[in-house]
């Protein structure tokens, strides 16, 4: 998957305030971070529509990787965290 909606990624606009927030350039916003919501579809989808993955998390169904930039890598854990959830007993 692709990272979440981000700002701009310019040092012209680092610091631009958007939702009436400041954030750091090519920082994701608050649209980006519902990816958790995409994780969550994919959950019943692969695990509970077709059963293609297993109900708890196993690293030899699934693994995620990201590049160094930030944004990537809390996309990747908010939508692994929509497909495992910490709270619920499939994690």
């Amino acid at each position: 998957i692709r990272h979440g909606a981000r700002s701009p990624a310019s040092e012209k606009l680092q610091n631009d305030e958007i939702f009436g927030k400041k954030y750091r350039n090519g920082m994701l916003t608050p649209k980006g971070k519902k990816i958790y919501d995409i994780g969550l579809k994919r959950r019943r989808h692969y695990i509970e529509e077709t059963e293609f993955l297993s109900k708890s998390y196993d690293p030899d169904e699934i693994m995620s990787f990201s590049t160094y930039k930030e944004r990537c890598a809390d996309s990747g854990n908010q939508f692994m965290q929509g497909m495992y959830p910490i709270d619920s007993d499939m994690a």
